[in-house]
């Protein structure tokens, strides 16, 4: 009896370190998964500002209202071609706070990472502006995936575009001016009105300057 008890204990164990050795690699899955997806969000964005200096028709909030739709909806209706076309699986639309899947690509406003479909899982902007005489131009754009642990911005993917008419950030490289490139620390402050949880952990020790 007392070998048997053993035996199931020893069974145990190795059956809850294979549920979490599991669980490890299907969240290193989702990572890799989501930062691939951010990669592509880089170059449609790329391709975007080629076009258009900023995001948003007035504003900022313009674009963060609804990223989706500047990156596909709109550039499509108007005979652009999207910039991007996704999955509807990554596909949300989000008003008011809530969250809901989408049928069709274009009733979407939002991207989600693959750690979830709620509010918790959307590609949130960070936009700062400047102007060159009249126009508007986006200054800085950084793009955040929370990995699905929003309280846990240190586990974030960070991807940032210092546009060339900017001065060089202390994390940036020569040659990363116009381009995005993935980063350990915010600008901040996290501007996004629908990433309220990246505003509560406004921290500056997570922060580079602004440039």
């Amino acid at each position: 009896m007392l070998e048997l008890m053993v035996v199931m204990v020893i069974i145990a164990v190795l059956a809850s370190m294979a549920f979490v050795s599991v669980g490890l690699l299907q969240k290193k899955a989702r990572r890799v998964e989501t930062s691939n997806l951010m990669s592509q969000l880089t170059a449609a964005l790329t391709s975007y500002l080629e076009k258009w200096p900023t995001l948003g028709d007035k504003k900022p909030d313009d674009f963060r209202a609804s990223p989706w739709s500047y990156l596909y909806s709109r550039p499509k209706s108007a005979g652009l071609g999207p910039f991007i076309e996704l999955q509807l699986t990554r596909l949300i639309q989000a008003k008011g706070g809530n969250c809901s899947r989408v049928e069709l690509a274009n009733k979407a406003t939002h991207i989600v990472d693959y750690f979830g479909n709620s509010s918790d899982n959307i590609i949130s902007f960070a936009i700062f502006e400047g102007t060159a005489g009249t126009t508007r131009f986006a200054k800085a754009i950084e793009m955040r995936s929370s990995t699905g642990t929003p309280d846990k911005p240190k586990d974030d993917i960070l991807y940032r575009y210092v546009s060339a008419l900017s001065e060089a950030t202390p994390s940036s490289e020569p040659g990363d001016a116009g381009k995005f490139v993935q980063v350990s620390k915010i600008l901040g402050p996290w501007n996004d009105p629908l990433d309220a949880k990246m505003q509560d952990l406004d921290d500056p020790k997570l922060k580079s300057k602004i440039p």
